[in-house]
């Protein structure tokens, strides 16, 4: 939200002109709901993919100890665990993407709801003093 807080107000500071278009903007949060349920849809195929018990590297084998290390390795960089950050995995990453989607969409909805209510009270205001639309 920060970054279309900072657009709006380079625009307004610049003096440039911001326009809507809430069929452009509907459209936008289409968008956001398809890019969000992408992003849903990798990291549960990480999950599911990524996050196997084995990878035929040998770990399966007592004395591989590194094939067993490597496969830890691979399983958390994809799904989380042994130290590794959340936002440092596969899953994590098609999370934060899938979260940054979704409040993209809410922050257009705001935009959309402000800008409705504004066109209503402006019709308002003119059928009030006799302007018809």
């Amino acid at each position: 939200m920060a970054g279309g807080s900072a657009f709006t107000e380079q625009i307004l500071s610049t003096g440039g002109r911001l326009e809507l278009q809430p069929d452009a903007i509907e459209r936008l949060m289409k968008a956001c709901d398809k890019l969000a349920d992408d992003m849903e849809n990798l990291a549960r195929r990480a999950r599911l993919e990524l996050g196997v018990d084995e990878f035929g590297l040998g770990e399966r084998h007592p004395n591989l100890h590194s094939a067993q290390q490597l496969a830890q390795k691979f399983r958390s960089k994809a799904i989380g665990g042994s130290g590794i950050d959340s936002e440092n995995t596969a899953v994590g990453l098609f999370t934060s993407h899938r979260d940054h989607a979704l409040e993209m969409k809410a922050m257009l909805q705001r935009v959309l709801d402000a800008y409705r209510a504004q066109e209503a009270s402006t019709i308002g205001n003119l059928e009030g003093i006799g302007i018809d639309e």
